[in-house]
């Protein structure tokens, strides 16, 4: 006896396959944040910070980081030995000078950047609160929370294994455009920017103006390397961190922690999210 086989047409076997995920989204309040954290403190906080302290260890002459110059000038000298002995013995000597100068530089410049590596943790930690209160100021809460992008949980490991691997990766990048680049390109925003100063203060000291512009041309270029891939990397490494672990230790949302709960858990109307890591569920969530 045959039995007569069931056709099924292309309509229906699109009509009878399961609904495809929603795709996650990236909130507008914490692509905002993130300018906040990377832009501001990891940039512009860092540039600042940077600059004091490659400044105080270059020209400055205070006796409490006296420890700070000695360590400049041993860099300097030993990164200059080493590189006139061994890789680049045939190379001009005004060149060996400058890589051995400008790694000073560098490591002036990240010891001071790394002493904003506590507050930009801090609002790591607080960042799903902080984006929840932008998006409500602006209107831009998602209705269903399950549109909400996770956000990788960030730790003391990830930020400053990102702060490292960022450091090394801003002076990759140095090596790469070489010495006579980075000075042609930093004395030329110095200079503009020294003459923008004059122009508004015509009494400054023009040497100081010169030397602050300098050094922050250069700091400003590579800082903003490193803001880049510190933001890069430290989720990359959150993100690597959170595999294996239990949801309930990666700050999962509470609609994922109380499944049943959040099917029938009242919310107000009107009532917007305080914090996207316990946003209740979908099924519970107001049209906003």
């Amino acid at each position: 006896m045959n039995v007569p086989q069931e056709v099924i047409t292309p309509g229906d076997a699109a009509a009878n396959c399961p609904p495809s995920p929603k795709e996650k989204h990236h909130t507008t309040g914490n692509w905002i944040y993130d300018v906040m954290i990377y832009g501001s403190t990891a940039w512009l906080g860092v540039a600042v910070v940077s600059a004091l302290s490659a400044h105080e260890a270059i020209h400055g002459n205070h006796r409490a980081f006296n420890w700070l110059r000695t360590l400049k000038t041993s860099v300097s000298e030993g990164m200059h030995n080493k590189l006139s002995t061994g890789l680049m013995r045939n190379s001009p000597k005004t060149k060996i000078d400058a890589i051995a100068s400008d790694s000073a530089m560098f490591l002036m410049l990240g010891l001071g950047g790394c002493t904003l590596m506590g507050p930009l943790k801090w609002m790591e930690d607080n960042r799903q609160k902080n984006a929840a209160c932008i998006d409500n100021m602006l209107g831009t809460t998602p209705p269903d929370p399950a549109l909400i992008a996770h956000e990788p949980k960030q730790s003391w490991h990830s930020v400053l294994t990102g702060r490292v691997i960022s450091w090394g990766s801003s002076y990759l990048a140095y090596l790469a455009m070489g010495p006579d680049l980075t000075a042609k390109i930093s004395k030329g925003f110095g200079e503009a920017a020294t003459n923008a100063w004059m122009h508004m203060r015509p009494h400054s000291n023009p040497l100081k103006v010169r030397r602050w512009a300098d050094i922050a041309a250069f700091d400003a270029t590579f800082t903003a390397i490193t803001a880049t891939a510190t933001y890069a990397i430290s989720r990359s490494v959150a993100r690597a961190d959170e595999q294996g672990t239990p949801a309930t230790a990666q700050g999962a949302s509470w609609a994922e922690k109380h499944p049943e709960k959040a099917k029938t858990a009242p919310v107000k109307r009107g009532e917007q999210f305080t914090d996207y890591a316990q946003a209740p569920g979908p099924e519970t969530q107001p049209t906003l």
